[in-house]
């Protein structure tokens, strides 16, 4: 491990059929121990040795046949991951209902997946920023969305764990 990075890894291309297939069919075995749900995170995807905290742009991704580059297919890439993920889980177990938690989401990703607002900080700042994160993607038809109300980072006051008690309002 150099410098805290943990060496080369290798991103699935998620826009292709037969790699989201195969993806799906990682979760057998989870599936025959009785787990339920299923959290895709740091699926935007994230590479943080590059200043774009993503893939270089000038990735190659295959659209199926049509070869394009990461600019397209950032915002796509989580969709498409939580894609094979729901469409695994379905196929091993066909009469039940997929659960599966993204971070990474992007125009019909609620087809596949609830989402979550990401790491955000145990502060009243951060709550009160969590309303219209909240609503806005329900206004586009994302209706299961949550956040960590209680912070991602740093520690929670009792008050903001607990805002019914009358001793503050958001």
């Amino acid at each position: 491990m150099l410098d805290g990075v943990a060496g080369d890894s290798v991103f699935p291309d998620f826009t292709r059929s037969a790699v989201r297939a195969w993806w799906g069919s990682l979760y057998t075995d989870f599936v025959k121990d009785g787990i339920r749900g299923f959290w895709n995170d740091m699926n935007e995807p994230a590479v943080f040795v590059f200043p774009s905290k993503t893939m270089p742009l000038d990735t190659v991704h295959y659209v199926e046949q049509r070869k394009t580059d990461h600019r397209e297919i950032h915002n796509v890439f989580g969709m498409e991951n939580v894609r094979g993920t729901y469409e695994g889980l379905l196929k091993l177990q066909p009469n039940q209902r997929p659960f599966v938690l993204t971070r990474a989401a992007y125009a019909g990703t609620q087809r596949y997946a609830a989402t979550w607002t990401g790491d955000n900080t145990a502060s009243w700042n951060h709550m009160r920023l969590s309303v219209p994160q909240l609503i806005k993607p329900g206004l586009s038809g994302y209706a299961f969305v949550g956040d960590d109300i209680g912070g991602f980072n740093g520690s929670p006051t009792p008050e903001l764990l607990n805002p019914l008690d009358g001793t503050r309002s958001v």
